[in-house]
């Protein structure tokens, strides 16, 4: 993608959930992600403070870079 001027965005990294035990998830662009204790979830915790269905990730692409991160309320 080119931005005014002719300038080149830099190529997005996705990010890396990085776990307690060193493990490494990859993320991919224009995702989103469920994370809690429920086996349904895109991310299972083993935390029993955390809630079935506990955040959302939602990871940005070429056009909405960034990473967003949503409490779904103990759903």
């Amino acid at each position: 993608m080119r931005l005014r001027g002719g300038e080149q965005r830099p190529p997005i990294r996705m990010p890396d959930l990085v776990t307690s035990r060193g493990e490494r998830i990859h993320l991919e662009s224009n995702r989103s992600y469920v994370l809690g204790r429920s086996a349904t979830c895109d991310i299972m915790l083993t935390d029993i403070l955390c809630s079935r269905q506990h955040a959302r990730l939602t990871v940005g692409g070429e056009r909405t870079r960034g990473l967003i991160v949503e409490d779904l309320g103990s759903r």
